[in-house]
């Protein structure tokens, strides 16, 4: 009876954003990537993903690329007009971070730490995470999908996208209590066309509320549980100081690639480059759906797509692959024209290791250079842009 599942379709979201310039989990702690750009995130604090760590990869990353990281067989001045990328005038805003945005992170990242524990002691509230089960029918005839089979769901009221006002319904209940839910589904329901528009009644129980007490943040935290995430800090100074560096980092490299693509032109692009990066995107969905534990036609029907066609025909799948392909050519062109080539010393910089190959194996010498290239363009922009 869900109109999306919650944690998928957010997934999805980021997914979408991803394709636009191709997911990038070669990130080192603190590190700016092209997936942090594309999905507007200011957090890059992930940890390299190994062929000796990781699974095997959901695609060929290098697909289409030569070696050196460029489009196979493209000339990129057949498809974009190179915009001044020297000299160019940057806010110094857009360039730093504040202390706010330095503890938002650090508060994000310590909720991920939190511990969980469940009230039964006092009524739901809004913005409550709370844990139900139910038992839905039309016309007191059980439906498919309208239960949760005794196993109890997870919702945040607020967040979690129900049918209706289905979860505001279940403020001021307490847990142990049963009640009805009524509610009607949209017109047309997607998901089950024989539901559009029809009143359901759900029977529904609330278990418990789910709470949480984030972690604490002293040294010993820090030393237990983050040192190795974020560049072997063993202090609270030191993490904090990471978490500036990266945010920065990522923040100076959104703003970079924001200018230099707004201020490009470009021309048809090469279809067979933007044929990989849709198909590259599909076959993120396919491992993310292997992640969650649930079908590809989950999320795709989670998300308003009936078949795998639909999201690749999408215009937000579209777009966000045509913004992938426009950065690559755009990467090149600039890399041509300004001399910058890519050594192994830079991909090991990225990478965060001395020794590359394992990651070469995973993602091929192809893609590790494109995405040590989007990064040196970013070093040399900013080597000569001006701060106002």
């Amino acid at each position: 009876m869900k109109k999306s599942i919650p944690a998928v379709a957010a997934a999805l979201v980021v997914l979408l954003a991803l394709s636009g310039c191709g997911q990038s989990a070669v990130a080192p702690s603190g590190s700016a990537t092209a997936e942090n750009s594309a999905s507007g995130s200011t957090s890059s604090t992930s940890t390299p993903t190994t062929a000796a760590t990781a699974k095997a990869p959901p695609y060929n990353y290098s697909e289409g690329l030569t070696d050196s990281g460029y489009l196979v067989d493209v000339t990129p001045s057949d498809y974009v007009t190179l915009p001044a990328y020297k000299g160019v005038s940057l806010s110094a805003a857009d360039l730093t971070v504040t202390d706010a945005e330095v503890q938002t992170e650090i508060d994000t990242i310590l909720s991920g730490y939190a511990t969980k524990s469940k009230n039964t002691s006092r009524a739901v509230a809004d913005g409550d995470t709370v844990n139900i089960d139910y038992v839905g029918t039309v016309d007191g005839v059980a439906f498919t999908g309208g239960d949760t089979g005794g196993k109890g769901t997870t919702v945040t009221i607020g967040t979690t996208q129900y049918i209706d006002n289905f979860l505001q319904q279940l403020i001021g209940h307490n847990p142990g209590e049963t009640f009805d839910v009524t509610v009607t589904f949209p017109d047309p329901y997607t998901q089950d066309t024989t539901l559009s528009g029809k009143q359901a009644v759900f029977s529904t129980t609330i278990n418990y509320i789910e709470e949480s007490t984030p972690a604490t943040l002293d040294d010993a935290f820090v030393k237990s549980y983050l040192s190795s995430k974020y560049g072997g800090c063993t202090t609270v100074a030191e993490f904090k100081t990471a978490v500036q560096d990266s945010l920065t980092q990522s923040k100076q490299y959104k703003t970079v690639w924001n200018q230099l693509l707004s201020s490009a032109s470009f021309s048809t692009l090469p279809q067979a480059a933007v044929d990989i990066a849709t198909q590259h995107a599909a076959d993120r969905l396919s491992a993310m759906a292997a992640s969650y534990g649930v079908t590809v036609d989950t999320i795709l029907q989670s998300s308003g797509y009936a078949t795998i066609d639909d999201y690749k025909n999408a215009a937000t799948t579209k777009a966000s692959s045509e913004n992938r392909v426009q950065r690559e050519l755009l990467a090149q062109a600039i890399a041509e024209d300004a001399g910058l080539t890519v050594t192994d010393a830079d991909i090991s910089t990225l990478v965060g290791a001395k020794d590359i190959s394992s990651y070469v194996d995973y993602y091929g010498a192809g893609y590790l250079h494109q995405q040590a290239l989007y990064d040196k363009i970013v070093h040399y922009v900013l080597d000569h842009c001006t701060k106002v």
